[in-house]
């Protein structure tokens, strides 16, 4: 296997991994929404966001907003814990790329081995970092369905009682 096969490998796959977030940001405009819910989440790969009341909600300054506006004990609770998973998963991302690229730095400068643990232990900690990601989003989404089963209220109408006959036909 030819040596520069892995780093060229590896630094092509960070190149198209940082061309396919930048063209994934877009500009999202104050547009409004149809919502029948109260809270609808919409899943993303970068940024979840939240509908309400028609407003959409993305980033953490937005969803801060919105949830210190809702002001709801059980909504702040699920929001802390999306807050705080998506902190850990931002600092783990960071750290597995930091050590998976330091393998590789360390393997070009060193004996010319390639230090299997170190890359390993990236990829291990950029795994974690996306199963917290997973947690975050889950929930944000968890916040959601609570607030829509919160606010909806079901209202029965009782069953009109009905008169009917039957005439037969036959004997």
């Amino acid at each position: 296997m030819n040596q520069n096969f892995i780093p060229k490998l590896f630094l092509s796959f960070c190149f198209y991994s940082i061309i396919n977030s930048v063209a994934a940001q877009k500009v999202v405009q104050e547009t409004y929404f149809y919502n029948p819910k109260g809270l609808t989440f919409i899943p993303a790969l970068k940024k979840p966001s939240i509908i309400y009341q028609g407003r959409l909600h993305v980033g953490k300054k937005q969803l801060t907003g919105l949830f210190n506006h809702l002001n709801n004990q059980e909504l702040n609770t699920y929001f802390k814990k999306y807050k705080s998973n998506k902190t850990a998963s931002a600092i783990l991302n960071i750290a597995g790329i930091g050590l998976s690229a330091y393998s590789l730095f360390d393997w070009r400068t060193s004996d010319r081995k390639f230090n299997w643990y170190t890359f390993g232990g990236g990829l291990v900690i950029g795994g974690v970092s996306g199963f917290l990601d997973t947690k975050a989003n889950q929930n944000l989404r968890n916040a959601a369905i609570f607030f829509d089963k919160a606010t909806t209220k079901t209202t029965f109408a009782p069953a009109q009682s009905t008169v009917s006959f039957t005439i037969p036909l036959s004997k």
